[in-house]
């Protein structure tokens, strides 16, 4: 039951959820049913990494109380680092499995205090925990079917189930790329061409087949199936993609089957226009037909499993400071990507600077007023 005063008089609306409008005399008022498209920030994440906690400086904090609604998905992560049998590290000053798998469950207790869903983006650590890199070897994907890792995820599970809450895990994300980006920031010793590309280059480039399309499925659906085997439910995979598309290693090649996958996603990244969707792959000067192009083929992956748009982000713009805030607008409105991308439920914006650009949300004024605007729509969802 929600209440609404109109003047001296007290009227109560019974279940406004539903949109209904109600007529008192010659006043119609129309109650606004809330939105259902999810919505969240990526921000410094990893508590492992230095970093004393993802929510950095209270920044969703800050977001939720300007937008006036909380977000319903909080992007947090981790990296796995190898450890011994007995959860010692593997190498002096990692750290044990004991604190991985408690950093990860703090993680998730921090989002659903702040009224969100958490959105785990895991991935294997591309160097120590002082940042010296580590030897590719100890991340093949066999080395995950073979059991070295069965450990880790075990122990996760487990937590993850006795907790009991909904988690959301994006695992091994813009795994299709000629390269990984990511793993560049910290680690440029990180070898190109890592998870889906036949050969690892920094070992010689010597033509050796490691890792292909039939062992990164397997790798995949062999930790699903940790999770699935230990009950944990609650727990969903994201199947994440870069907006690229290349012949030679086609996603359908490497999508490991709507069983092992309840999500599906792509990411948008403009350079610094403002027409929707514009040079989204930076290329600068790709159209919307690209962006398109990844959905169709998604499309096609998988019938079945909802959308999402796991990267959503913007430059600053050089010299013309009003193109970043106009493409907020055009960009971040349920209604225009519902109507390009019907299967879309959700996004998740890249809130987060990086070496490869300026794409926070707070760097002016202009960029703040846009975005807070546009997460007002009421197509975004408030909380969980």
């Amino acid at each position: 039951m929600s209440s609404c005063n109109f003047g001296t008089k007290t009227f109560t609306i019974a279940n406004p959820s539903t949109g209904k409008s109600c007529n008192f005399g010659t006043k119609t008022f129309t109650i606004a049913a809330p939105g259902n498209f999810n919505w969240g920030l990526w921000m410094h994440w990893n508590e492992l990494k230095s970093v004393p906690r993802w929510n950095m400086d209270g920044d969703i904090d800050w977001w939720n109380t300007q937008v006036g609604k909380k977000q319903s998905w909080i992007g947090c992560g981790d990296w796995l680092f190898p450890t011994n049998s007995d959860g010692s590290p593997k190498y002096t000053g990692d750290p044990t499995l004991a604190q991985q798998v408690t950093s990860v469950m703090n993680q998730v207790s921090n989002a659903y205090t702040i009224g969100g869903i958490p959105i785990l983006m895991w991935s294997p650590a591309q160097c120590h925990h002082d940042l010296v890199p580590f030897s590719e070897s100890l991340f093949y994907n066999t080395m995950f079917t073979n059991g070295t890792y069965d450990t880790y995820f075990t122990a996760l599970a487990a937590a993850m189930k006795n907790d009991g809450r909904e988690v959301h895990i994006r695992m091994f994300h813009e795994m299709n790329t000629v390269g990984y980006p990511g793993c560049t920031m910290f680690c440029p010793y990180w070898s190109p061409n890592y998870w889906l590309n036949a050969t690892e280059y920094a070992k010689g480039a010597n033509g050796t087949r490691i890792n292909t399309s039939a062992t990164f499925k397997a790798m995949w659906q062999h930790i699903v199936s940790i999770f699935r085997n230990a009950g944990a439910t609650n727990v969903k995979f994201w199947f994440s993609v870069g907006d690229w598309i290349n012949s030679s290693y086609p996603i359908s090649a490497y999508y490991p089957g709507d069983t092992y996958v309840d999500y599906i996603g792509f990411e948008i990244y403009n350079g610094r226009t403002t027409t929707p969707f514009d040079d989204a792959t930076h290329t600068y000067g790709s159209s919307t037909s690209a962006v398109q192009a990844i959905y169709t083929v998604l499309c096609a992956v998988s019938s079945v499993r909802p959308m999402v748009l796991a990267e959503i982000g913007c430059l600053d713009g050089t010299s013309d400071t009003t193109a970043k805030p106009a493409w907020l607008t055009n960009v971040l409105n349920p209604t225009t990507l519902k109507s390009l991308f019907p299967r879309l439920v959700g996004l998740m914006y890249w809130d987060d600077e990086s070496s490869d650009g300026t794409w926070g949300l707070r760097n002016t004024v202009a960029d703040q007023t846009a975005a807070i605007n546009a997460f007002k729509l009421a197509g975004f969802k408030n909380g969980i």
